[in-house]
């Protein structure tokens, strides 16, 4: 049976299911808070496919409105997967390819792993399934225009907003890019210090509406249970 808490979220109560909730902002799945993080670059597939065929608009406390989407593509830079980008079963293949070939766990998992950048990228994976906590404005707060020249040795030079959230030791921060009039999600970042925040100009977050598009809704519960699944039998 499911408890519909109003003001959280709907909170699985069966024994297998414990340790999951829908997101109160986009109506899918994920990981509660404190008690699971994703544990490799599988999990951290399977969350992000949650993420995918909906449209994300974000209202600012001056009334300015932006829109982005998640792509397959994206998830090749927000997890970081460029730093390990010589690895046999990357060459030759688009971002998209690459994204349903982990999800299918088509590539080996110590491939990724033992290779000698992974430690530049396991915050990441550690801390992947934040970016759902990053999308509700009762926890994440908002950089805008972003100001990469007070942050020395950055890439991060399309990047417009950062939205970042309090960790227990650290900082999460999801960057938006903008490319002639679109905006993207740019890459995710765990950082322990406020690097990417200090001097920079912060707006209040008034409303984050999540439209989803493009494939049945009544595959949402089969997406649950798929990433629900995967992650008990590592649990």
């Amino acid at each position: 049976m499911v408890s519909i808490n109003p003001v959280t979220s709907y909170v699985f109560k069966t024994k297998k299911y414990k340790n999951f909730g829908y997101s109160h902002t986009s109506g899918y799945p994920f990981l509660l808070a404190g008690v699971f993080k994703t544990k490799d670059i599988f999990e951290c597939a399977q969350f992000y496919k949650t993420l995918l065929h909906k449209k994300y608009t974000i209202t600012l406390e001056n009334n300015f409105e932006f829109s982005f989407y998640f792509t397959p593509d994206n998830f090749f830079h927000l997890i970081g997967l460029g730093k390990l980008k010589d690895i046999n079963y990357f060459k030759g293949k688009n971002k998209n390819l690459i994204f349903k070939k982990i999800l299918k766990k088509e590539i080996p998992l110590e491939s990724i792993e033992k290779h000698k950048n992974y430690c530049k990228i396991i915050n990441r994976v550690k801390y992947f399934e934040r970016i759902d906590k990053l999308l509700d404005k009762k926890h994440s707060k908002i950089i805008i225009d972003f100001d990469y020249d007070l942050v020395s040795d950055t890439k991060l030079l399309k990047t417009v907003f950062i939205f970042y959230a309090h960790e227990k030791s650290g900082y999460t921060h999801l960057t938006i890019g903008k490319d002639n009039a679109k905006y993207y999600p740019e890459t995710f970042i765990y950082e322990d210090s406020k690097r990417y925040i200090s001097g920079q100009e912060l707006l209040n977050i008034i409303d984050i509406k999540i439209e989803y598009i493009g494939k049945n809704k009544s595959k949402k519960d089969n997406v649950f249970k798929a990433f629900a699944d995967g992650v008990q039998s590592r649990a």
